[in-house]
């Protein structure tokens, strides 16, 4: 069943006009605030035809003055629909990692208009679905992408304003996935879809869908599975051309589909390895346009600006600049396309930067094809790439935290100036104004707790081209603070003397000692230093202990209680202080005179009951009988 058999008509939305259009493939990624699907759809606002730069030209900014229009997204769709004569946008996310929004908006003649609202059916909201023209049909085709958080497998077609579900009449499909790389192949008229992530993992399969049907194809080669590919059909060798990203290794790999097999165009020379590329048939410079995309690895997502054409199976490279302002700046899950009507010229829309930063609306960028693009014009080939190096040297590498280190940074080769960015765990991202390269730069970043960290710059030069690198800090814990303590006497009769003392271990010196006496009064030591302090009433005293290191860690410590008793009264509760040294000595020579008296005493005492036992045993001898008698 074609797709005409199965597409119901709609009318057109109310005042709408035919439509001069442009024709974008593309991605786009940034935030859409909440209740944008809810919005009051604007009325259409068909505007005059925008003009384009002739063919040599440097970019145009073509986003609308108004602002209006959906905010960026992560992993919407955009394809143009020839047939209904506007680019159609749908879905997305306003965060990488989840939700998933379901708005449709048209791009047209320079304005967007949101048909939300006014959409009979609609895909479930989805991100990184894959989506293309089928231009053997005249139908916009979606499959599958990321709902919250299920991947999807369903198949949808947009013609004529409207929304079809064609997965009910599909006896065959893909298997569930988001991030799949899809694109119309000419020289077969059908849909090419390749790859994309599953629940799984990545995805390696082949598909083709042709007449509102699905096939499986079986090639005898073919690209590894991968993520987040780049696939645009070359009209100038009538082939697809594929670019696969290997996480592992950080190389860009180049594909061909042709006669149903693929065959590896990986050359020693192209594009450095990344992955979410703008990638696009321009037939102006007889082969595939590339633009942008995240470096490999993609931690933290660094943007490139550069730029190469695929022609006869080799890449060349193609120089323009961002740091100028002349063309877009470098970004990632962008997405380009010819223009409708002007044969040299193409548009870039939408795009995320460092860490997936974006603007608040989708930038629309128009550009026309020739090999002096990113050069203003001046008519210069393309030349061979002086790409810059880049050199991240954390100074020092690592220490105790608190800590803070020195980023030394250095660039070679490539064109200045330069677009430098540097990301650290702590404090995110950082743009440094345009850089000549002379001289290293620093840029100190600040590590509070134990771990090892990731910083990294990435260096973009005038002709686009970028360079990346990544080195780790790490931030150990410091050496645990230990106190001991000497407090002597912790009792005793007012006025009390009493000394305090601390010995400390660990940590970082110098350290500060605070005592602190239970009487209202501090005061500030250092460790080994005894300090005496003296209790002029009695009472109770709470004395505590703190000690500080030099990076701010401390302990504090609650010592035992000292009982400071009032002076003695004396004999008969004369109320006499304390004794003289002279009695004291009295007192002891009187103590020690009864001592001895108690000694003589038990002497005598024990004598005295040694004769009396003696004397009765005399006296019951003498009472006895004689013996014998």
């Amino acid at each position: 069943m074609s797709y005409r058999a199965m597409l119901g008509r709609m009318a057109r939305p109310p005042g709408a006009a035919p439509l001069l259009g442009v024709a974008v493939l593309l991605v786009v990624s940034g935030l859409i605030p909440a209740g944008l699907v809810s919005a009051t759809p604007a009325a259409p606002r068909i505007g005059e035809e925008l003009p384009h730069p002739a063919a040599g030209g440097p970019w145009t900014n073509l986003t609308p003055a108004e602002g209006d229009g959906p905010p960026g997204s992560v992993g919407a769709v955009m394809v143009n629909d020839s047939a209904d004569g506007y680019d159609l946008w749908f879905g997305g996310s306003v965060a990488h990692a989840g939700g998933a929004i379901g708005a449709t908006w048209v791009f047209e003649d320079g304005n967007w208009t949101n048909l939300t609202d006014r959409l009979e059916f609609s895909p479930p909201a989805r991100t990184f679905a894959a989506a293309a023209y089928d231009a053997a049909e005249g139908v916009v085709v979606l499959f599958g992408g990321l709902g919250d958080p299920t991947y999807l497998n369903d198949t949808w077609a947009f013609h004529d304003g409207n929304w079809t579900n064609s997965t009910p009449f599909l006896s065959l499909a893909p298997s569930a996935r988001a991030e799949a790389a899809m694109t119309y192949d000419a020289a077969t008229r059908s849909l090419l879809l390749f790859g994309g992530v599953s629940s799984a993992g990545p995805l390696g399969d082949t598909w083709a869908y042709s007449d509102g049907a699905w096939s499986h194809v079986l090639p005898r080669a073919a690209p590894p599975p991968s993520c987040c590919d780049s696939l645009a059909y070359d009209s100038t060798d009538q082939e697809a051309v594929l670019l696969a990203a290997d996480a592992s290794d950080a190389h860009l790999y180049t594909w061909s589909y042709a006669a149903g097999n693929w065959t590896n165009r990986t050359g020693t020379t192209g594009p450095s390895g990344r992955q979410w590329g703008a990638f696009v048939d321009d037939p102006a410079v007889g082969g595939a346009l590339l633009f942008g995309g995240t470096a490999l690895p993609t931690a933290p997502y660094w943007p490139l600006g550069d730029a190469w054409i695929f022609s006869g199976n080799a890449w060349t490279w193609a120089p323009g600049g961002s740091v100028s302002g002349a063309s877009p700046a470098p970004r990632w899950d962008a997405a380009v396309a010819p223009e409708v009507g002007a044969s040299a010229c193409f548009l870039l829309v939408g795009g995320a930067g460092i860490n997936g930063s974006v603007p608040a609306g989708a930038e629309v960028w128009t550009g026309c094809g020739d090999r002096a693009l990113w050069t203003n014009g001046s008519g210069t080939g393309p030349g061979e790439p002086n790409p810059p190096s880049l050199s991240l040297v954390p100074t020092p590498f690592g220490g105790v935290a608190p800590f803070t280190t020195d980023l030394n940074i250095t660039v070679e080769n490539g064109t200045p100036p330069f677009d430098l960015s540097v990301c650290a765990a702590t404090e995110g991202c950082y743009s440094a104004p345009p850089w000549n390269g002379t001289g290293p730069y620093h840029r100190l970043e600040s590590f509070g707790n134990p771990g090892t960290y990731s910083v990294s710059a990435l260096v973009t030069d005038s002709d686009g081209l970028s360079a990346s690198a990544t080195a780790s800090v790490v931030v150990s814990a410091p050496t645990p603070l230990t106190v001991t303590y000497v407090e002597v006497p912790v009792s005793g009769v007012a006025p009390l003397d009493a000394q305090f003392e601390a010995s400390v271990a660990g940590g970082t010196p110098p350290y500060s000692v605070q005592w602190s006496f239970g009487d209202g009064t501090v005061a500030a030591g250092s460790p080994g230093e005894n300090l005496s302090h003296v209790y002029d009433t009695e009472g109770t005293f709470y004395p505590s202990l703190e000690v500080v290191d030099a990076r701010g860690q401390n302990v504090s410590y609650s010592l035992p209680a000292i009982a400071v008793h009032p002076p003695s009264s004396g004999p008969g509760g004369s109320g006499r202080g304390p004794l003289s040294a002279d009695d004291e000595l009295a007192l002891a020579i009187l103590l020690a005179g009864v001592a001895v008296a108690a000694t003589v005493y038990a002497v005598r005492r024990r004598r005295l009951k040694a004769e009396v036992d003696a004397t009765l045993d005399e006296v019951r001898t003498a009472g006895r009988p004689p013996e014998g008698s």
